[in-house]
């Protein structure tokens, strides 16, 4: 019988494969977040998020000033502080710790513990962790401890099974605690003169200021001693947010952006906290700037004050992309990243924000 020749069918896998790649990867990533979200770094900027919420919900800010992740520099590296309240009735330094389970301790013992099931863990004493930020803030304002309130704040489920002092709370009563201070130990111009050596001294709101603070903590304790910020974890989320993006990529095939600048996109608006409209200049009113952008990603924000004042910009990452004092009459150029600003002006005791859209080329604030 002769052979007969034949082919069999062969079945194309190149759907099957693509659907078990990004079944995979979206495992992969689900993982990796889930890592990133349980780490105590992610834990403890989610607690000092509650906490600032609560805050600025509960607390009267024009009479309560409201000043949040701030750090120094000291004599032997820098401070970070969660929060600072400023007001007349004093200040509040708050520390902020995330945390659940069971919290033993008291103020003398350099070590508290967390009990979590069988599972104990020991963490610095909040209190004296936060006598440094008073010292480094006395030392900074030389206003003396006894106008500084030092506050440590607990924003998770945690229960305090030893007795903590007054001074030791749930985020849930901070605002409470805060208005039980009701003396006033501070005139409205010492505030304000606070607010601007405060605001003058604080580092830049970056990720290179937080590498910097952790080197920095590394080096006086030890790599081992906070687990919170090192690379390791960092690295982790940043991972899990190119999986995401992978993912997204490979079941869209094709994303398409379009831009759109106009010549000058400065558009203002004023909060609730102030009243007063900051003027914008059309095209033809504008100085010419000084300088020339780096690229198309930036341009050059003239301001122009009409009075003495100290001035921020912060960006949506609330990072500090322009902070400078100004006197009437004067005009200055910033090279800024376009994009959405909240503008934090101080003068004459008073506080005002408002929120710039700058996604021009250049464009002409007047405070």
């Amino acid at each position: 019988m002769p052979e007969s020749a034949w082919a069999a069918p062969v079945m194309d896998v190149r759907p099957l494969v693509s659907i078990v790649w990004m079944f995979t990867a979206i495992c992969i990533g689900i993982i990796l977040i889930k890592a990133a979200l349980n780490s105590r770094s992610f834990k403890g900027w989610l607690g000092e998020s509650k906490v600032r919420r609560a805050v600025r919900a509960q607390l009267d800010e024009e009479r309560y000033r409201q000043l949040h992740d701030v750090t120094l520099p000291t004599s032997d590296g820098t401070t970070q502080i969660d929060h600072i309240i400023v007001s007349i009735y004093g200040i509040f330094v708050i520390e902020t710790k995330n945390m659940g389970g069971w919290i033993f301790g008291n103020p003398n013992q350099p070590k508290w513990t967390q009990t979590i099931g069988r599972s104990k863990n020991s963490f610095q004493n909040p209190l004296r962790q936060n006598y440094k930020h008073i010292k480094e803030l006395d030392a900074l304002l030389q206003i003396g401890e006894d106008k500084l309130f030092s506050v440590v704040v607990f924003a998770g489920d945690a229960e305090f099974k030893t007795d903590m002092p007054d001074n030791v709370i749930r985020s849930g009563r901070l605002a409470r605690y805060v208005r039980t201070k009701d003396a006033p130990l501070l005139t409205e111009s010492e505030v304000q003169r606070i607010l601007l050596k405060i605001n003058g001294a604080m580092l830049e709101r970056s990720r290179t200021t937080s590498r910097e603070h952790i080197l920095n903590l590394n080096r006086k304790f030890g790599s081992s001693v906070d687990e919170i910020y090192s690379e390791k974890k960092r690295n982790l989320l940043i991972t899990s947010v190119a999986i995401g993006i992978m993912v997204v990529a490979f079941v869209q095939h094709k994303l398409k952006f379009s831009t759109h600048q106009p010549d000058l996109t400065v558009k203002i608006t004023t909060s609730n906290v102030a009243r007063q409209n900051p003027i914008v200049f059309q095209p033809h009113d504008a100085p010419k700037p000084t300088k020339t952008p780096r690229s198309d990603e930036y341009g050059i924000l003239t301001i122009s004050a009409k009075s003495d004042m100290y001035i921020t910009l912060y960006d949506k990452d609330n990072a500090g992309a322009v902070r400078t004092e100004m006197k009437n009459g004067q005009i200055k150029d910033f090279e800024i990243r376009k994009g959405y600003y909240t503008a934090e002006i101080l003068r004459a005791g008073k506080r005002e924000v408002s929120t710039v859209s700058f996604i021009g080329t250049t464009g002409v604030l007047e405070f």
